[in-house]
């Protein structure tokens, strides 16, 4: 049906491995985070790039876009260890996986260079922001 057509996930849900790292301790070690700011489950596969690339290989997806911007709102120093994994991955991973900017939209100062740092410094292509 789709033969000759790229086909690109543009909401790809994947943490970093540091973002899954440190939502991992502020959960104790259990596989849920649940604060007042947000509620998400720990699955291992949710930084493994082998089990993502997979994946899309089974589902004939040629390339995904990162993003997981519902965990923006834990703050601006979790968007910035977001931005820079999804750039580490970006490099590794050319051609098939794609990092998105996140910026904390609660903390509105430091949205604007965070967002250009991510495009212009890391070369992140896309722009995630919770609606």
């Amino acid at each position: 049906m789709l033969d000759g057509t790229r086909v690109i996930d543009v909401h790809h849900h994947f943490l970093p491995r540091a973002v899954f790292d440190a939502f991992k301790a502020e959960a104790g070690g259990g596989t849920r985070l649940v604060n007042d700011r947000i509620s998400i489950t720990l699955r291992d596969d949710l930084y493994s790039v082998e089990a993502h690339l997979r994946t899309m290989e089974e589902g004939h997806v040629d390339a995904a876009i990162l993003t997981y911007s519902g965990v923006s709102i834990q703050g601006m120093p979790t968007c910035r260890q977001l931005n820079e994994g999804f750039a580490e991955i970006q490099r590794q991973n050319r051609g098939r996986l794609y990092g998105s900017v996140h910026v904390a939209l609660q903390e509105p100062e430091g949205g604007p260079a965070e967002l250009e740092r991510g495009v212009r410094e890391l070369g992140l292509v896309a722009v995630a922001l919770p609606t």
